[in-house]
């Protein structure tokens, strides 16, 4: 239980108010591409790239707005962003990215 708490936590810190917003998905699923255009040129987080910020938002919509699919997609796109992004707060939740990922999609 705990490392669930700390996940919800970690996911809350990972990532910025901007995506967890989810202005993307209220906008509907043809909005991500600018949003994610812009958010990149904002230098927010210098390792994430356009198409990371595509993929992770895209899966995220499909896993939140059309009941639950996508849901191994985006466990790996979640996992894949926080290794990259906060490689210390990865570490320090999970052994491995398979880890990560079986935790997530046990939520």
């Amino acid at each position: 239980m705990r490392r669930v708490a700390m996940f919800f936590a970690a996911f809350g810190l990972a990532i910025p108010a901007q995506m967890t917003v989810s202005t993307p998905a209220e906008a509907g699923y043809n909005n991500i591409p600018d949003y994610c255009k812009a958010y990149v040129a904002s230098g927010v987080e210098p390792p994430t790239n356009q198409g990371e910020c595509v993929s992770l938002l895209t899966t995220r919509f499909h896993y939140l707005y059309d009941d639950g699919r996508s849901a191994t997609a985006f466990a790996v796109r979640a996992c894949d962003y926080y290794s990259e992004v906060a490689p210390d707060l990865f570490d320090s939740l999970w052994d491995s990215k398979k880890q990560c990922v079986s935790e997530i999609l046990s939520l």
